[in-house]
């Protein structure tokens, strides 16, 4: 066996696949909060600017979206607001939180995976025990109940 026994406890991944698609959702309601901020105050910036500060409205969707799943599940809680909300967490396989680099690669996978194969992003977790999506298979993470026993880091 590889990896924490926890990971082999199917009580640790009950209702995940559900969870995190309403944590997904809340997250997206977030980011677009945030982005109506940064559209306005990029919006200001170009008038200010007579258009030289235009070009930041085509960076800071990209800028946002990482640094926002980057930043939360590479730090100290593993998860997004919407993943604390709905108990689920990112643990790399052996149980440790997840580094920042990780998280990155995690979120480029996401949005490769998601952009490129959407079919097959959505039917993947129904054919694994522990739901775990092609990008979560790529980057050697997985997603468990908060109040499972792990190892920390």
């Amino acid at each position: 066996m590889t990896g924490p026994d926890y990971m082999y406890d199917a009580e640790n991944f009950r209702g995940m696949l559900m969870r995190r698609f309403y944590a997904f959702l809340y997250d997206m309601v977030a980011l677009v909060f945030l982005a109506a901020i940064g559209l306005v105050i990029s919006i200001v910036l170009t008038v200010l600017t007579l258009g030289l500060a235009a070009p930041i409205m085509g960076v800071l969707w990209v800028v946002l979206f990482f640094a926002y799943f980057t930043l939360t599940l590479g730090g100290p809680r593993s998860a997004t607001p919407g993943m604390v909300r709905q108990g689920i967490e990112m643990r790399t396989w052996e149980g440790k939180h997840p580094s920042h680099a990780q998280a990155l690669f995690h979120t480029f996978l996401f949005y490769i995976v998601f952009s490129v194969i959407s079919i097959v992003f959505v039917l993947v977790p129904l054919f694994n025990a522990r739901r775990r999506n092609l990008h979560d298979f790529f980057s050697g993470s997985v997603f468990i109940n908060s109040g499972a026993d792990h190892a920390e880091n």
